[in-house]
């Protein structure tokens, strides 16, 4: 697909270019380094804009899952001039065109530099998130075309928006039919979800001054508002849990060292995302099952062993082992290994054990 690979002259000079322009690249460093503890949720972060995975990230208020999904459109390689010049069409047809805050331009040619970053409002319809109307506009999961599309208090939208998002986010596009008008646009968004344990956000905190209000039938009924099917899309699943007084108030890193950590790490994830490039053409997220079994050499017998275990005592669908598949990958690829091995595969499934483990999340209080 041209539209993943873009063409040769596009990526030398998209591997000429600094990582982001300027004024941008301080304030997603700043973004990043802001981030106080959550060690694993950082590294699922670093995961997801590699591989282009999805991420649920769940935890009480105040722990930093707002903070992780906006520093990740920073993380991610800057786009290429043909992706820009898409980006870019995309939001004309929206009318937004490269309006202030919608994405970060190039200040020669002004096409966008970093990959698009949208957090629509909860209360967005489903016309709102996948696009329609009459003329057709694009949704928010286009204008987030090769960024991040944030979709903070998950369980508040409704499930009516949230279950149009499914087929977009499987296929990468979407279709709007109306009498006179037949429109596909794509969507290759990095989903982000972020949601409290209950409605309160404190389930299982018995005592303090911020303690759980809600009864068992109504923490049921939060979780309910989101369907297998939806859940089923999310690569990546983390519990956050507050992190302690030390971890909150050690000494910041000096500008000059958090500056160099976060290229380090954008080095790092660039270099993994051009290993999946030069393989397949594609992020590993964006695998097809066809393609998916075409790398099955790369993966040790004994990480599919793991894998087997797991699906046996889990229960989960086939769709979630692919996605396994696909973290594992991605994890590999970040160590520059040449094969998928038992460690890559362990933590790809212990990135996504929020969903597998109800029950854990009593542990955040």
């Amino acid at each position: 697909d041209r539209g993943d690979r873009g063409d040769q002259g596009d990526r030398d000079t998209q591997n000429k270019q600094p990582v982001a322009a300027g004024k941008e690249d301080a304030i997603a460093c700043a973004q990043w380094s802001a981030i106080y503890g959550q060690d694993e949720a950082k590294q699922a972060a670093l995961i997801a804009a590699t591989g282009l995975h999805n991420l649920l990230l769940m935890g009480p208020p105040g722990v930093g899952k707002s903070m992780i999904a906006h520093s990740l459109n920073g993380l991610m390689p800057s786009l290429a001039p043909s992706q820009s010049r898409e980006v870019q069409s995309i939001h004309a047809l929206s009318g937004s065109g490269g309006s202030a805050g919608s994405i970060a331009l190039r200040p020669d040619a002004r096409l966008p530099c970093l990959p698009p970053f949208r957090a629509p409002h909860h209360t967005a319809s489903a016309v709102a998130l996948v696009g329609g109307g009459q003329p057709v506009i694009p949704g928010e999961v286009s204008l987030a075309h090769r960024g991040v599309l944030f979709l903070d208090e998950l369980p508040e939208f409704g499930r009516s928006s949230l279950e149009a998002l499914r087929e977009p986010l499987e296929t990468g596009e979407v279709h709007v039919v109306r009498m006179r008008t037949r429109l596909s646009l794509p969507a290759r968004a990095l989903l982000v979800g972020a949601m409290n344990p209950c409605p309160c956000g404190y389930y299982g905190a018995s005592s303090g001054p911020k303690h759980c209000h809600c009864s068992s039938e109504q923490v049921q009924r939060y979780r309910m508002r989101l369907s297998g099917p939806l859940l089923d899309r999310f690569d990546l699943a983390l519990l956050l849990s507050r992190q302690s007084p030390s971890a909150i108030t050690r000494p910041a890193p000096a500008d000059s060292d958090a500056a160099g950590l976060y290229k380090a790490t954008r080095l790092r994830i660039q270099r993994a995302r051009q290993r999946a490039e030069d393989r397949q053409g594609c992020a590993n997220a964006h695998l097809t099952p066809e393609q998916l079994l075409a790398q099955a050499g790369l993966f040790s017998e004994q990480a599919r062993y793991l894998l087997r275990q797991f699906m046996n005592a889990s229960g989960n669908s086939l769709r979630v082992h692919d996605r396994l598949l696909r973290v594992a990958l991605t994890v590999a690829d970040l160590e520059e290994a040449a094969t998928v091995e038992p460690a890559h595969m362990a933590k790809a499934i212990e990135m996504r054990r929020g969903l597998d483990r109800p029950d854990a999340i009593k542990a955040l209080a």
